[in-house]
């Protein structure tokens, strides 16, 4: 809000993931080790939402079947009306559907991805999300190669930048 205080929105949200999870696999008529599960976080048409679908690898496609994942398969886990597309709403949406719970891939922008593994918007120095590559000062410069992002490198990171008082000018010094 303007005023420096936080908006109360509702969140509607699975609250027992697992069991949805299971659910979904059972009227499908799917087995769960048949399947994988791809989670896509996006803004769209007012609302920020984590949808869920499942990926069933085939060898070929029937043509006269509905196409597989199509939007009709897409479940949506939690939704916000009117929230920001940032790390703090979606830690809410993300905290709300357990998704911790579950082993997933995640299907995202370059923006969402940002913000998923914690990392600062395109604007700042290290922009990428797969490397740690710094950003270029001038336009029509190359970039220069940085190191591949590791879950263990975000890790590290992420506690020395909190170890460091959490300064946002010293997020550079912590690959972010």
């Amino acid at each position: 809000a303007s005023n420096g205080r936080k908006e109360v929105k509702d969140v509607i949200s699975v609250k027992n993931i697992c069991e949805y999870v299971e659910h979904i696999h059972a009227v499908k008529g799917l087995s769960i080790h048949e399947t994988k599960l791809k989670v896509g976080i996006d803004s769209g048409q007012h609302f920020l939402k984590i949808c869920l679908a499942l990926v069933c690898p085939t060898d070929s496609e029937d043509e006269n079947q509905a196409p597989q994942n199509s939007v009709r398969d897409v479940l949506i886990l939690s939704i916000a009306h009117e929230v920001k597309e940032d790390y703090e709403s979606v830690k809410i949406l993300w905290e709300a559907c357990n998704l911790n719970d579950i082993s997933f891939l995640l299907s995202s922008d370059y923006n969402m991805s940002n913000i998923a593994f914690g990392l600062q918007s395109h604007a700042s120095t290290r922009p990428c999300h797969a490397c740690n590559a710094l950003k270029p000062r001038e336009k029509g410069v190359d970039w220069e190669q940085g190191e591949l992002r590791t879950i263990g490198s975000l890790k590290r990171d992420c506690s020395g930048y909190r170890n460091a008082g959490c300064v946002p000018k010293n997020a550079a010094l912590f690959n972010n």
